[in-house]
C-alpha cells in the first residue's frame, strides 16, 4: 500500500508542469543567457520585436531566468526597455492563461525593477494586449481623454483631404 501511494504521488509530481515555467525556452538559449545576459542587450541595440520575443520566452522559462531578466534592466536604452515591457507582458498574458502564480511573478519582476520605462511600456502593453480592451477599446486603453489632462472639451484632429491636390510650388493658396 505505502508502495502504491508513494508510486502514484511521484507519477502526479512528474505529470504536473512546474509553476515556475509557462513558455518553452531552448536549453541553449536559456544556457547563453544565464552565461552572459548582457549579450541579449549587445545583440539587440536598438530593441524591436526580436528583443520582446526573447524577453517573452525567457521571462516564462524559470525563477532564475526571471531574476537575470530583472539585474539586466537598469543596463538597458529606452528602446530597449519599451521592448523588455512588451516581452513581459506577453509572457504575463501568455502565462496567465496557464499559471497565475508566473503572471504574478512576472508583474512583480515588473514592480522590483524600480525602472519607469518597463513598467509604463508593461502597463501599456497589458491594455493594449487584453483581449477585452481589442475589440472595444476605451479611453484608458487609448491614453487619457481630453477632460482628464485638464482641457475643457473633447479636441478631434482635422486632418486634410488625402486625395486633394497639392498646390505648385509658388502659387497662392486660398
Amino acid at each position: 500500500m505505502h508502495r502504491t501511494v508513494c508510486l502514484l504521488m511521484g507519477l502526479l509530481a512528474w505529470s504536473t508542469p512546474s509553476p515556475a515555467k509557462c513558455l518553452y525556452a531552448p536549453a541553449e538559449a536559456l544556457a547563453s543567457f544565464k552565461e552572459f545576459p548582457r549579450g541579449l542587450l549587445d545583440a539587440n541595440a536598438r530593441g524591436g520585436m526580436g528583443l520582446d520575443f526573447q524577453i517573452r520566452m525567457l521571462a516564462g522559462a524559470d525563477n532564475a531566468t526571471r531574476e537575470a531578466l530583472r539585474l539586466l534592466a537598469p543596463q538597458a536604452n529606452a528602446m530597449q526597455k519599451a521592448a523588455i515591457g512588451l516581452g513581459l507582458a506577453e509572457a504575463s498574458l501568455t502565462c496567465g492563461a496557464q499559471s497565475a502564480i508566473v503572471a504574478r511573478k512576472i508583474e512583480s519582476l515588473v514592480r522590483a525593477s524600480g525602472d519607469d520605462d518597463i513598467a509604463r511600456a508593461y502597463a501599456r502593453s497589458q491594455a493594449y494586449l487584453k483581449p477585452e480592451t481589442v475589440d472595444a477599446p476605451t479611453p484608458e486603453a487609448n491614453g487619457p481623454d481630453a477632460r482628464s489632462i485638464g482641457l475643457d472639451k473633447d479636441v478631434t484632429l482635422v486632418m486634410p483631404d488625402p486625395m486633394a491636390p497639392l498646390p505648385l510650388p509658388g502659387a497662392k493658396t486660398r
